[in-house]
């Protein structure tokens, strides 16, 4: 009989260790589940990554972290610059673990973190979006309040605090998000095929030895019509001194039709002079001058010209390379396009830059100086564009 206890009583012990681990060995979901409040929100650490995530944002034009592997491990950039520390992504139980994962991959483990983030959003965005959330359903809203429903944690756009939402509401806000991510996608491949096929170029013509005139115009070298309508004037940016000047002419909500191949150039025109002083190779102080072309005047008919003067000086003498690889000239304008079969896509157009590299002095360029180009054909992506 005493021997049977015993036998009954190892048959017990060895089932509920096999059974603990089990569960153990289970998702960290169901892990986590096992152990009381120790599934529950931690709103000490959870602030700090809000407050990081938010800064972040504030840094990059709005966006929150992306460009690595996963969702996840976009995260990462969070780490150090923005005062988070990656135990602050997991729970006490697991801070060990994540650590030593992030020191071996420099990367975030699923397993290890309780936080699942949507990639790709900015805050700009709608606010019953999504950004991060409670890697499971649980009825802790933190780890020192219970509810009565399941629901998570998350945390949407422009929020600088958590909320805690029914698993249901959780549920359709998600799939709300994972839609608006898919449209953005597609929406940047829309952007790619009209930046590649509706092209604004710079062109610069002598017109003495130191002085240029810059034009404008966007051709469509695609295959199908479009409609561009400008949001705002179009400008020339020249960024040796950071100016934007308002020179195509066209105002706010012109609008542009162009058949595959058609051109248009804009009426405007920017006009700049140079005249440097040099003394030994070395560029003491450079002098400039402006004139651009903004129509005709009501009631004369004469055209109307805004001109400017400016003067940089060099204390020391720098060479006159060296300052003008900083001196280079660009367009840019800000459109709504429709263009086969893109409707209404807002988008960035810059025109790669045009750089005027010529060493000047009074007595015109050295033998041997690398010429002037008289026209680039080339655009760039859109680059902080919204889709």
């Amino acid at each position: 009989m005493r021997k049977g206890r015993i036998i009954l009583s190892a048959f017990l012990v060895v089932g509920l260790v096999a059974g603990f681990a089990w569960v153990w060995n289970r998702a960290p979901e169901r892990r986590w589940g096992c152990f009381s409040n120790n599934e529950a929100f931690c709103h000490n650490c959870s602030s700090f990554l809000n407050w990081a995530i938010q800064l972040y944002a504030d840094d990059h034009d709005g966006w929150y972290p992306q460009g690595r592997a996963s969702p996840l491990d976009s995260l990462v950039t969070l780490i150090g610059d923005y005062d988070l520390r990656i135990e602050q992504l997991t729970c006490h139980a697991f801070a060990g673990d994540l650590q030593r994962y992030f020191q071996e991959h420099d990367a975030i483990s699923p397993e290890f973190c309780c936080y699942r983030y949507n990639q790709g959003l900015r805050k700009e965005d709608p606010d019953d979006l999504i950004v991060l959330y409670y890697f499971k359903p649980t009825v802790w809203e933190s780890h020192s309040k219970k509810g009565r429903q399941l629901g998570r944690q998350i945390l949407t756009p422009a929020d600088w605090g958590w909320k805690f939402i029914p698993e249901t509401a959780f549920q359709e806000r998600q799939r709300k998000t994972d839609a608006f991510l898919q449209e953005r996608i597609r929406r940047a491949h829309d952007t790619d095929l009209v930046t590649s096929n509706l092209i604004l170029t710079v062109t610069c013509t002598n017109l003495a030895v130191h002085s240029y005139r810059f034009l404008a115009k966007i051709e469509n070298d695609g295959t199908n019509d479009a409609t561009v309508v400008l949001l705002e004037p179009g400008h020339l940016i020249r960024w040796e001194d950071h100016s934007r000047d308002p020179c195509f002419l066209e105002e706010a909500n012109a609008q542009i039709i162009l058949a595959p191949g058609d051109r248009h150039f804009f009426p405007g025109w920017y006009e700049l002079t140079v005249e440097d002083e040099v003394r030994d190779g070395k560029l003491l102080s450079r002098s400039t001058q402006t004139k651009s072309f903004n129509g005709l005047r009501e009631g004369d008919g004469t055209p109307s010209i805004n001109t400017g003067h400016g003067r940089s000086r060099f204390s020391q003498g720098t060479d006159v390379l060296s300052v003008n690889a900083r001196c280079r000239v660009q367009a840019s304008l800000r459109a709504n396009v429709n263009m086969g079969n893109v409707r209404d896509l807002t988008v960035v157009f810059k025109s790669k830059e045009f750089k005027y590299l010529e060493p000047h002095n009074k007595n015109g360029p050295p033998t041997g100086s690398q010429p002037i180009r008289s026209e680039l054909n080339t655009t760039s992506p859109a680059a902080g564009s919204r889709r």
